[in-house]
């Protein structure tokens, strides 16, 4: 088996007279792209788009220091060790990743993940006499992090360079043509070409993200069930003053009482309450039988995990989860189409080993989502910033670009969904309308990620028909 590295280095290299012997005519795994198309991985790991190559993405994608590792003594008891334990491991990790660059750019937009990397990035810069860039999508939303982002300039004294969904549509190109011979899926994937062509164009060497704040700083109100076995009073306190998180109508029933009871029901029963999720193919009614099959096929795959627990990790095994996998590809074909070195500071081995050491109830410091890694930052990033509320959404930003890209009439082609069709993956007949549903009230359905990336597999297809 070729490895997916050395292949793409044979990509690179290879001319366009080439690429054609290179990839050895119809080389497209349709299974790989019917699970890519579902947002997840492979339900066998280590596919990928490319027949007879296999990924070997992870986990070096998600290390800072592997010559280095990184070592914690003990559990933090209370709040206050935890923080100093988040800053230890945060300021290690963006250090080493900032290595030698004298300009990094940090595609920080206001939120408080990215904000995070990018105050501390500000500080690792500075050691070496540099100079730290923000690059942002400038769009409006509820939870509008454009007045965030102006405290953060302000404070930092740093550079911004503000960019529009609009800019996204300078780079259809890369769309349709594919990278290294393989459709680019992701709905903002144009728009974060434009956001590195930015940081390119700034001097930048490195680029920075906030990703994975969510992943491991968000904390569980259902955390708190187990400090009620220790102490029920301060964990019915906390829960009463719970911010940022979903209220159910008995918030103390459902965040302490459900979580202790768990073990004892019956496995019968949770796989019978897991079965009523829909599945992928309910939520696709474009999607070709293959397709559907797929989207069957990684439902069990997610209920499995769910039910063993396996989606809760928060160790280095959450990298080895199937959708790191998937997000791994994004990842590395969205540094291949603009020659840039991404990097993400939160979303590390080293983060997670730290943070499998605190209490998981700790993660809500102040009774607040994401409130550790906030108090952790106390200080050093304003105050309106760490303790905003909400948090922006991205569907507003979807709108502009796909106007700006000349909306459904420039894709005609690519909604009659023929090559997919060819491969099962959808059925014509529905093609066209749903995919214009989807894209008509992008904040409403929230089904235009999926739509998209059906659109621009059809799009690469549409031009690369020989490698299907």
């Amino acid at each position: 088996m070729r490895s997916l590295l050395r292949f793409h280095d044979e990509l690179t290299q290879a001319s366009s007279t080439e690429l054609r012997d290179l990839v050895d005519g119809k080389h497209l795994d349709v299974a790989t792209l019917a699970a890519y198309l579902c947002q997840a991985a492979p339900i066998e790991p280590g596919r990928t788009l490319y027949r007879g190559i296999r990924s070997e993405l992870l986990p070096d994608v998600w290390r800072a220091a592997p010559d280095v590792p990184m070592t914690f003594e003990g559990r933090p008891r209370d709040e206050r060790a935890a923080c100093d334990r988040v800053r230890e491991v945060l300021t290690f990790v963006v250090d080493r990743l900032v290595g030698t660059a004298k300009r990094v750019a940090v595609l920080a937009s206001g939120g408080i993940d990215s904000s995070v990397v990018m105050a501390l990035a500000a500080e690792a810069v500075a050691r070496r006499g540099g100079s730290v860039v923000a690059i942002a999508i400038d769009f409006a939303s509820p939870g509008d992090d454009r007045p965030h982002l102006r405290a953060l300039e302000a404070h930092l004294k740093c550079e911004v360079i503000r960019v529009t969904p609009r800019d996204g549509a300078d780079y259809l190109e890369p769309l349709r043509e594919g990278i290294d011979a393989a459709p680019m899926l992701w709905a903002f994937s144009p728009v974060q070409l434009a956001l590195y062509a930015a940081a390119r164009e700034s001097g930048a060497e490195v680029v920075l993200t906030g990703v994975g704040g969510d992943d491991f700083f968000d904390g569980h109100p259902r955390s708190l069930s187990e400090l009620a076995k220790r102490h029920p009073i301060e964990a019915i306190r906390k829960v009463r003053a719970l911010e940022g998180f979903w209220t159910p109508r008995f918030p103390i029933v459902e965040h302490l009482l459900r979580p202790l009871a768990v073990p004892f029901v019956p496995s019968f029963v949770r796989r019978l309450k897991a079965r009523r999720q829909p599945s992928m193919a309910e939520i696709m009614p474009w999607a070709g039988p293959t397709l559907r099959e797929t989207s069957e096929e990684l439902t069990k795959q997610s209920r499995e995990l769910a039910l063993r627990g396996a989606l809760s990790e928060r160790s280095d095994a959450y990298f080895q989860l199937p959708s790191q996998h998937y997000y791994a590809w994004l990842v590395h074909q969205e540094q291949r189409a603009v020659l840039v070195d991404r990097r993400e500071p939160l979303f590390t081995e080293e983060v997670a080993a730290a943070v499998a050491t605190i209490p998981p109830h700790l993660l809500l410091a102040g009774e607040r989502r994401r409130g550790l890694l906030r108090e952790s930052m106390r200080g050093r990033l304003p105050d309106s910033l760490l303790d905003r509320p909400d948090k922006a959404e991205f569907s507003p930003a979807f709108r502009p670009f796909f106007e700006a890209a000349g909306g459904a009439d420039a894709f005609e082609q690519e909604l009659e969904g023929r090559a997919l069709g060819r491969l099962g993956l959808v059925e014509p007949k529905t093609f066209r309308d749903e995919m214009t549903k989807a894209f008509a009230a992008p904040e409403q359905s929230g089904m235009y990620g999926l739509a998209w990336a059906a659109l621009a597999a059809e799009a690469f297809l549409c031009r690369r028909p020989e490698l299907a």
